[in-house]
């Protein structure tokens, strides 16, 4: 995994009075893992949907390897994976198809992807529903899915946002550790470091605080680093 840099990070929404990040710095080296903890509204999915790019006009840094993000998503778009929390896929299709779509608008060839497919659906326990309609499944198959198509290009950085929700607790085991080292897609371990964001205004300090520690457990005000 590349390692991941934020510098100063700020974000606000169009016509917000409050940021929903603010002066964010981490640092997250090549095949570390982090998550980040917090309440709804704490600025989690905001943070990811910058790093994914999907969101823009943030002010500060945001590095991979030390060139500037947009950069290398624009170099290596396949270099970067997103689970997001909504069902990004479409619903008439089998999964299959969905996997081969979205492998091959990826620009994985033939070969390449029928490996990929294979893989990802084996990880997240697909086998048996491979050929069903995703419109069809319940809803922790339709996460398994998600985070299959998240999956299929091997990306240096992936990013998970809820990825368990709605996952029964023994399939959640698969998900829940974060990818790590040169073969994200097949090798695991469990987050180690992380984060709580407490409101929208106090995330930065929180994590910049995190860099080196394990986690923030009380607001920044009072912090302390376990």
């Amino acid at each position: 995994m590349g390692a991941l840099s934020l510098r100063d990070l700020t974000f606000r929404y169009p016509g917000a009075n409050d940021a929903a990040l603010q002066g964010l710095t981490l640092d997250i080296p090549r095949g570390g893992v982090f998550g980040l903890l917090g309440p709804n509204g704490a600025g989690k999915t905001t943070l990811i949907s910058l790093i994914a790019g999907q969101l823009r006009g943030a002010s500060g840094e945001m590095l991979l390897d030390g060139a500037p993000l947009a950069e290398a998503r624009r170099r290596a778009p396949r270099s970067l994976g997103l689970v997001p929390q909504e069902h990004a896929f479409y619903p008439m299709l089998t999964c299959r198809e969905n996997l081969r779509f979205f492998g091959g608008v990826q620009g994985l060839g033939a070969v390449r992807l029928a490996e990929r497919v294979a893989a990802a659906s084996a990880f997240a326990r697909l086998e048996p529903v491979l050929e069903r309609r995703a419109g069809e499944l319940s809803g922790g198959l339709k996460r398994r899915l998600n985070f299959a198509i998240g999956l299929l290009t091997e990306p240096q950085v992936l990013l998970l946002d809820e990825p368990t929700v709605g996952v029964d607790a023994q399939s959640a085991r698969s998900p829940r550790p974060i990818a790590s080292s040169s073969t994200p897609a097949t090798t695991w371990r469990r987050c180690r470091r992380s984060a709580t964001a407490w409101r929208s205004s106090t995330m930065g300090a929180c994590c910049s605080q995190a860099r080196s520690q394990k986690c923030c457990r009380t607001p920044p005000a009072r912090s302390r680093c376990a």
